[in-house]
């Protein structure tokens, strides 16, 4: 029985290929329709109606499947195993459906599997079942909610908050998480705090010890017990004089668990602290794993499939783990029972973990043959080591805390350690715990002579200023987390959320934190005011339980839609009337509180600064306007990606370096400029910009006339004169001793250079023609015949160009209209070429088809001749259109 099995990649398409080599393998190459961007892409009115269209890019594999449909007994729809997949089999079958493409007594089979291996893959095509439509349903109300939130919030965002690009169901939760960290660091307010620690001698036998006083007068110390210098140092000036020994020695066994396997976010968040890899190259690394690598001469596919919250695994491959522990570290390292852990809510417990598909694919054995592939390497490295470790025995750790005290115990210091008695786990995880153990610098090894009763004297006592610190910026891995715990989004959508957010210019990445934009700071404070619910965590985080309910049957996609719809649309009319005023004045405060401490105009010093909207985003300006035309960007304070450079000497705006979706720029007032071209972000300084500020800058007069401009554009610096444009290579100060002298003689260089290609340009055509096959010969009979054949094309055309110009004169005093056009066409010029296209078109009204049709075949021809006559060195008869054969 022949089969068409239909994947979503083609590499895996590829691979399954040799594996099932008497089928036909081919892929879809993703999603294959969609909601097309449109308003009446879902209609409500009717029953929530769906309006499908093609994705233009996989058009063309549909029409691949739909042939070799036709030749096969059964269609196996072996698409991904999420919800996404479902949903891709689910349209090749409609699609197959409504194009009548489905032959007679054709089976339809719906497999997945979850490893891309020969026995995952014959497993799966033996175990066949029908599409779920729960699952489809479910993808079907994710795509209409996001497109009818993804329209209607960004269609407000466009009237109310001009500048700005886009809103979501996701994304803005993501947004309003970014962005209120932000407010939470900038409202921070550091503390100062202070500790003490001593450094205590021991004789007999000989050691020190080093500890942190926690008690003080008999009260416990807290961590702001002392709040400045003088306190701490009066402190340590009582301390110096106590008598100390060692009142209490307390050890207990502590056990660290391993760490489960990896999910989709758990996998970007490790990849990203121990690799630096971004979550969306993690996903492209993993797929890549997942599809195949190419080991000992076949292409095998490393891993499962990596988009899951699943923290499950399948009772073969723990079994097999477990025997791979025992092997290779011992019985001791193989805990009693097989270790289950328990996935998140909203996870989808059907599918697997990220686990590598055999252990036999050890990292050391395969790396000879993945020299070509280091960064999959590397991931496939820690998933096989995360995996291992997952089903490995507890690390045990020796804890010890000693208790210093003075005589009458009034005063205690504490010191602690830990020593590492059985390494469990990280006998295969140790080098990747240890990126988590550097923040717990304080565990160490303490001397083992210890006793309780011993004698100390101190010998150094310290004392060391703190302070608070605001809480620290998302990195993309961070963020991935937050919205896990949350409940917001999917495993599949993490990483594409991140990327939106970048493009959309609402976020910036730098130093790999996230960074909000005041454009996006000002989108999230309009939607928190105007759209509340719709950016609410929890709302969000229901919505997708509400998902769950409907991929399991429990709920029915259209219900969900309807009690989505009917706030929603409510909501969309009321903000409708808001004007654009009254979305400033609404979110001026909370934003202008955030990145200007003083309203009041710094030039005029009356006037009071309000928030406005321009090409660059938001800005600041006076009251006054345009009394007084102060403007200035949102500058937030210790920002390193930006600066406040100083006050324009004319305007009295302020200046400030930026760096945007595109690179670095100067902003001042509504002007903004690029500086990447110019030189480095970090050299940016006050002089420079204003420089760039000042552009376009006219360096003087041409002694010929007109103006010699510089300006840098899209490609950096460059000269404008007459029209033309002059590319420069000096950048920075080199740049800005451009004179006009330096220009005259770039404008000299670029023509002589011009001329010069323009001389070569004339030297490979006269070549050309001199070797052109027709003429090459040395037979003066060939070269007659050529000018003969062409005199004879030309005389033709001009006869029959008279012909039709005759019938056009005629055409004149019978056609009024006509006339008026021959005239029009006079006005424009004289020459007879412009007189012979006015007849033409004369003649074409009256219908002379045949004569026409013949103008038309000839000036065909000689089109296709011309550059063969033009290229010719050899003359032919002299024209009888005054002699240019361009008229011709």
């Amino acid at each position: 029985m022949s089969k068409l099995i239909v994947v979503e990649s083609p590499k895996k398409a590829k691979n399954i290929s040799q594996y099932c080599p008497n089928d036909i393998v081919l892929a879809s190459g993703g999603h294959v329709r969609a909601l097309p961007t449109k308003i009446n892409a879902v209609r409500p009115d009717e029953s929530f109606a769906l309006t499908w269209q093609l994705v233009e890019k996989t058009e063309k594999n549909l029409k691949s499947i739909k042939d070799a449909v036709q030749t096969v007994d059964t269609l196996v729809l072996a698409t991904d195993l999420d919800r996404e997949g479902e949903a891709i089999a689910w349209h090749i079958l409609e699609y197959l459906k409504e194009e009548n493409a489905l032959p007679k007594g054709l089976s339809v089979q719906r497999v997945v599997f979850n490893a891309v291996t020969k026995e995952s893959v014959l497993k799966a095509l033996k175990n066949h079942k029908n599409i779920n439509q729960d699952l489809v349903d479910a993808q079907i109300a994710r795509s209409a909610l996001d497109l009818m939130a993804g329209l209607g919030l960004s269609s407000m965002l466009w009237r109310k908050v001009p500048g700005s690009r886009s809103a979501g169901r996701v994304q803005s939760a993501a947004l309003r998480i970014v962005a209120e960290r932000e407010r939470d660091i900038i409202e921070f307010k550091s503390q100062e705090y202070w500790t003490i620690h001593g450094n205590f001698l021991s004789q007999a036998p000989e050691y020190s010890l080093e500890a942190q006083l926690v008690q003080f007068n008999k009260e416990k110390l807290e961590k702001f017990s002392i709040v400045d210098e003088a306190q701490a140092q009066a402190w340590v000036e009582i301390l110096k004089n106590l008598s100390y020994h060692i009142s209490s020695i307390e050890k207990k066994a502590v056990q660290r668990s391993p760490y489960p396997p990896f999910i989709t976010s758990s996998l970007q968040q490790v990849a990203s602290s121990v690799l630096g890899y971004s979550p969306a190259k993690t996903m492209q690394l993993a797929q890549k794993l997942y599809e195949g690598l190419k080991i000992q001469g076949e292409i095998l596919g490393l891993i499962t499939y990596m988009r899951t919250d699943s923290l499950s695994i399948i009772p073969e491959f723990i079994d097999q783990a477990r025997a791979y522990i025992r092997q290779k570290w011992g019985n001791e390292y193989v805990p009693t029972q097989s270790k289950h852990y328990k996935s998140k809510k909203h996870s989808q417990e059907a599918h697997e973990a990220i686990r590598p598909t055999d252990l036999k694919w050890d990292p050391v054995m395969i790396f000879p043959m993945c020299k070509d592939h280091i960064e999959e390497w590397k991931l496939y490295d820690l998933i096989w080591k995360r995996t291992l470790a997952s089903q490995m025995e507890n690390a045990t750790y020796q804890q010890t805390r000693v208790m210093i005290e003075n005589d009458d115990h009034s005063v205690a210091f504490r010191s602690t350690g830990s020593i590492l008695q059985f390494s469990g786990f990280l006998a295969a995880y140790q080098d990747v715990a240890q990126e988590e153990e550097k923040e717990n610098n304080r565990d160490r090894a303490l001397p083992s002579c210890l006793r309780e009763g011993q004698v100390l004297k101190s010998s150094e006592l310290s004392c060391i200023q703190h302070m608070t610190q605001p809480p620290a910026r998302f990195s993309e891995a961070s963020l991935v987390k937050e919205l896990e715990d949350l409940g917001i989004g999917r495993p599949s959508t993490y990483a594409r959320i991140l990327q939106v957010l970048q493009d959309r210019g609402y976020v910036r990445k730098e130093k790999k934190r996230l960074i909000p934009e005041e454009l996006g700071m000002l989108v999230c404070a309009f939607l928190k005011n105007f759209f509340p619910r719709y950016v609410d965590y929890d709302f969000t985080s229901n919505l997708e339980s509400q998902l769950d309910s409907i991929s399991m049957g429990d709920l029915a996609w259209k219900k969900l839609l309807e009690e989505f719809w009917g706030p929603f649309s409510q909501a969309l009319d009321d903000v409708k009337s808001v004007s654009v005023s009254n979305v400033l004045e609404r979110v001026e405060d909370q934003i202008l509180d955030l990145y200007v401490s003083n309203r009041q105009c710094p030039k005029c010093k009356e006037g009071r600064l309000e928030l406005r909207l321009g090409k660059a985003g938001p800005f600041t300006g006076c009251s006054f306007y345009p009394d007084c035309t102060y403007l200035s960007g949102l500058q937030q304070e210790d920002s390193h990606s930006q600066g406040d450079l100083g006050e324009h000497p004319i305007s009295g705006n302020r200046i400030e370096k930026k760096q945007g979706p595109y690179g670095g720029y100067v902003l001042c007032g509504d002007k903004r400029v690029s500086s990447d071209s110019f030189c480095s972000f970090e050299t940016l300084d006050l002089p420079k910009a204003l420089w760039l500020l000042n552009l376009p800058k006219v360096l003087g007069t041409h002694p010929d006339g007109g103006e010699i401009v510089l300006n840098i554009g899209r490609f950096g610096p460059y000269l404008h004169y007459a029209g033309e444009f002059f590319s420069l290579k000096q950048k920075g100060e080199d740049l800005m001793n451009v004179s006009l002298e330096s220009a005259l003689e770039r404008l000299k260089q670029k023509k002589r250079k011009a001329k010069l290609q323009r001389s070569e340009t004339f030297s490979k055509r006269v070549n050309t023609v001199k070797t052109s096959p027709k003429l090459e010969s040395d037979s003066s009979s060939e070269i007659k015949k050529e000018r003969k054949k062409r005199s004879v094309t030309a005389k033709k055309s001009v006869a029959v160009l008279k012909e039709v110009s005759e019938q056009s004169k005629t055409v004149k005093k019978r056609s009024k209209s006509s006339l008026e056009e021959v005239l029009s066409s006079k006005n424009k010029g004289s020459t007879k070429k412009n007189k012979v296209i006015s007849t033409k078109k004369s003649g074409d009204s009256l219908e002379n088809k045949d004569n026409s049709t013949e103008f038309k075949e000839i000036i065909g021809t000689l089109d296709k001749k011309k550059s063969k006559i033009k290229k010719s060195s050899v003359s032919s008869e002299p024209s009888q259109m005054g002699g240019d054969r361009r008229g011709i």
